[in-house]
């Protein structure tokens, strides 16, 4: 399955073995138990193994929120209209004038971002004005975005070596 130049990097289907612990652990001292891979080599672990499995689904859950957010803004159309509505709130007018897409399709994009309430609108008889709820993350967003970020390769046997120290030196 591995490559010959990725022979030497860990196996993704290696886990963790929930039915191995170490003697404290299962005496009810998990303040800094072990835990196994299911090839039988031990970690340290200082986290409360009975917490992990809510901590892994809270954690999930988290980053499953940041996906939906990233997904919604990854739209070109959405991003411009981020970063419009980083300048002050705009009217749908106004978006519509600085992004050149037919009406109802500026709409459609406006209702995903109010959905995943990154703007919000006020609303004063015909006229609609929008502007970003979450000021802080959009504008960092865009921000780090707009930025160049050059790649940077890096030799094979720096990363190994790198990626095998970090696995020994325990959290």
């Amino acid at each position: 399955m591995f490559s010959e130049q990725n022979r030497d990097i860990e196996d993704p289907s290696r886990h963790f073995d929930n039915s191995v612990a170490a003697p404290r652990a299962q005496a009810g001292d998990r303040s800094h138990a072990r835990r196994y891979w299911n090839d039988g080599e031990s970690v340290c672990y200082t986290g409360t193994m009975a917490n992990d499995k809510t901590a892994n689904a809270t954690n999930t859950e988290m980053w499953e929120e940041r996906a939906r957010l990233l997904r919604t803004m990854g739209h070109p159309v959405r991003l411009a209209i981020l970063e419009s509505l980083c300048e002050g709130p705009r009217c749908v007018t106004d978006i519509n004038a600085l992004i050149a897409i037919p009406q109802p399709h500026l709409s459609q994009h406006i209702a995903a971002l109010r959905e995943a309430r990154l703007i919000a609108c006020h609303i004063n008889g015909s006229l609609r004005c929008y502007y970003i709820l979450r000021p802080t993350l959009v504008k960092q967003l865009i921000r780090l975005i707009s930025k160049e970020h050059p790649e940077r390769e890096r030799e094979r046997t720096t990363v190994i070596r790198e990626a095998e120290k970090r696995r020994e030196t325990p959290a």
